[in-house]
């Protein structure tokens, strides 16, 4: 080492300049100039070189070790360059060191204290120079932890806490600081709670405890984690845990710990179950609901719904939800994973009256912490029931105004399977039709509007009828629906009512008169006039109303109106006759012969019906030729009045095809309204007498009795003479 001072007036400077002669250089045998307690020896490595020119002498080495280690020994390479000395401070006297040569000092020490050892090592030669070189070597604590882990109870149900305790021990030499515990549980478990003696513990699914310091040796550096979980799966369950601290472990195979445990699968199984309907009916469908719920926590296997009908009722059907079913019922329903639910729906026919108890049980491979709730039942009141069923026809399915009564027949039975009590038929008839009459075969019925008969009791399979008889008054069509009803409940309630469908046509009496002017003796080549005249006695207004007429050979046509055509035949036509409204063709002819000319047949239409006229004599369609026996000797074109009892005693009627009717009428001065009087004979053979003008008729088959308005002009009303 070199001095060197330098004046100036304001300092004093001191420089130190270390000798480059003779240099030192210090290693360890650590990799990382690491080590720890317990660790065991490692080796500084002094090395002294002569660079010098010239040999140095008085070489020594002195290195006073750290604290933190313990002095094993020192040996001098080569062993005749000097030896060392000392314990706590190592000197070493190498003497003469040849310029170009190196020699080794190897100092052997033991990790004492946790720290930073540096030690510095310095050489002396020549008595002047001075150098050095410093190693720092880091021992560390060293804490031999051990992990123990243990499981209870083992096996263990599922679904039922598991306990896990975890005991870290520190087997020294050193304090353990910073531990930590980690433990990554299961998938198949769900964390409950970790509790540790010190410390504290975070985390779910991976629980970490900082622990911090065990400072204790042995038995008194214990510490304990309880964890407990909730085990989900089945069969074997592992879990491993590991500890760490700060400190060097000198055994870390013993810093983790496995506990295994098995766990048993459990399903907790509930069944519930209900009825509907509930009241049900002897014969009606019943359907019972199951419904298995799997409350877990496994999944449940092979599980199997069994439900022993009662003997009062016969099966239907059975569907699951999943699975399949088979009669008597037992429903294999496969697999419900935690938390599933299956549904099964049982339809049954109560056969007798009272009160049905249903019990069904559900099962599964995997224990049931709670089997008092694999059973369930249901009671359900079941009453009697009758399928009463309703069927309607009617005699026609078209008719027309004026064409007299039809009947509706109600066919009423009883399907069972308990007697019905009560039956009652309503039928609202159709506005298009009116009441006649209404024969039950059994009970009564009343109303005019709607009709109500009460049939009281029938027996299962029983059958009641009741014939409806109307007439038909308004054009359309007549739909007529009854329906049917019984005390007891009704298991097919879509066969309460029937319908039929009526068409209602329109009809138009009409009614011709032919007169001639003159009325008696024309002479040849003079004109002659025929006037005929139409009359629509409804009920319908008449359309397409035609007259014709075809002329005698022995007249010449002149002139026709109105609306008429001509060849040897007149058609006189009208678009359409009202209801009691009349028409009148004007046909004017030439007689060309001599002697009687007789205009013997007139025919008209409408509405598709016809009317002739033979000589004096005046016939409607649908009167039997036979229906006047004899008619009254009367003619009142002179308008003479006579006496209506006289026409009644020269007249002898007889009735033909039940219904229809005959009839006389005539016009007088002496009588009310518009001197009409009108004779009617009902199906009694009794006169009806009728005085004024325009009553309202419908012609063709009646009632007894039944009577109306002819035609306006006096004249003999009645079929041909027979």
């Amino acid at each position: 080492m070199t001095w060197n001072v330098a004046y100036n007036p304001n300092s004093v400077v001191l420089s130190v300049v270390a000798a480059t002669g003779v240099s030192i250089t210090k290693t360890t045998s650590l990799p990382t100039n690491t080590t720890h307690l317990g660790g065991g020896n490692f080796i500084y490595t002094v090395t002294v070189t002569n660079n010098n020119s010239s040999p140095a002498t008085g070489v020594t080495v002195t290195d006073p070790l750290p604290a933190g280690v313990t002095f094993v020994s020192a040996v001098v390479s080569p062993a005749s360059q000097g030896t060392c000395s000392g314990t706590t401070t190592v000197t070493c006297a190498l003497g003469t060191l040849a310029n170009g040569t190196s020699a080794t000092v190897t100092i052997t020490v033991t990790p004492a204290a946790i720290g930073s050892a540096v030690n510095t090592a310095t050489v002396a030669f020549n008595g002047t120079g001075i150098n050095s070189a410093t190693a720092t070597v880091q021992i560390q604590g060293t804490a031999d932890l051990v992990l123990t882990k243990t499981a209870q109870p083992n096996p263990v149900n599922a679904g039922s806490p598991l306990s896990y305790t975890l005991t870290i021990t520190n087997n020294g030499p050193s304090a353990a600081t910073g531990v930590t515990l980690t433990d990554a549980l299961p998938a198949t478990t769900t964390l409950v709670s970790a509790t540790p003696t010190q410390g504290t513990c975070t985390g779910t699914t991976t629980v970490n405890c900082a622990l911090g310091t065990i400072s204790g040796i042995g038995t008194a550096g214990t510490v304990s984690v309880v964890i407990v979980v909730t085990p989900t799966g089945s069969g074997p369950l592992a879990n491993t845990a590991n500890v760490i601290a700060n400190e060097f472990d000198p055994n870390p195979a013993n810093n983790t710990s496995t506990a295994t445990v098995t766990v048993i699968p459990i399903a907790d199984l509930a069944l519930t179950k209900s009825a509907s309907p509930n009241p049900a009916s002897v014969g009606g469908n019943l359907t019972y609901t199951l419904t298995v719920t799997n409350s877990g926590p496994s999944p449940a296997t092979g599980v199997t719904l069994t439900d022993a009908l009662p003997t009062v009722v016969n099966f239907v059907s059975a569907t699951p939800s999943q699975g399949i079913c088979t009669p008597p019922v037992t429903c294999n329903l496969g697999t419900l994973p935690n938390g599933a639910v299956a549904t099964v729906s049982i339809v049954v026919k109560a056969t007798a009256v009272g009160t049905v108890l249903n019990t069904a049980s559900v099962a599964a491979n995997e224990t049931d912490p709670n089997p008092a709730n694999n059973t369930a039942s249901v009671t359900t009141l079941v009453t009697a029931s009758a399928d009463v069923a309703v069927t309607e026809t009617a005699s026609l399915t078209n008719t027309h105004l004026g064409a007299g009564p039809f009947t509706y027949t109600l066919t009423v039975t009883n399907n069972g399977p308990s007697p019905a009590t009560g039956v009652t038929l309503s039928d609202p008839l159709p506005g298009g039709v009116a009441f006649v009459s209404a024969k039950p075969t059994q009970g009564s019925c009343s109303g005019t509007v709607t009709i109500s008969c009460a049939l009281g009791p029938l027996a299962n399979g029983a059958s009641a009828t009741v014939t409806i008889q109307v007439q038909p008054v308004t054009v359309g069509s007549a739909v007529n629906t009854a329906t049917v009803t019984a005390n007891e409940p009704d298991p097919v309630p879509s066969n309460n009512s029937s319908s039929v469908t009526v068409q209602i046509l329109p009809s138009a009496d009409l009614a011709l008169t032919k007169t001639a002017q003159p009325t008696t003796t024309v002479n040849a080549g003079s004109p002659l006039t025929y006037t005929l005249n139409v009359l629509n006695l409804g009920p319908s207004p008449a359309t397409g109303v035609k007259i014709t007429d075809t002329l005698p050979a022995g007249a010449t046509f002149v002139s026709a109106s109105p609306a008429c055509s001509v060849t040897t035949t007149i058609i006189c036509t009208f678009a359409s006759l009202p209801f009691d409204n009349s028409a009148t063709a004007t046909i004017t002819v030439t007689p060309t012969g001599s002697g009687p000319l007789a205009n013997g047949e007139q025919h008209f239409d409408g509405n598709g019906y016809r009317q002739s006229r033979r000589g004096s004599g005046d016939c409607r369609v649908g009167l039997s030729q036979s229906c006047c026996r004899r008619e009254p000797d009367f003619h009142d074109d002179d308008h003479k009045q006579r006496a209506l009892a006289g026409y009644q005693r020269d007249c002898e009627w007889v009735i033909h095809g039940g219904g229809q009717l005959c009839f006389v009428h005539a016009k007088s001065g002496n009588l009310p309204g518009n001197n009409q009087v009108q004779l009617l004979l009902g199906l009694d053979g009794q006169w009806i007498e009728r005085h004024g003008d325009r009553h309202p008729y419908t012609h063709g088959r009646r009632p007894v009795g039944d009577h109306g308005h002819c035609h306006r002009h006096g004249a003999r009303s009645c079929p041909d003479k027979q």
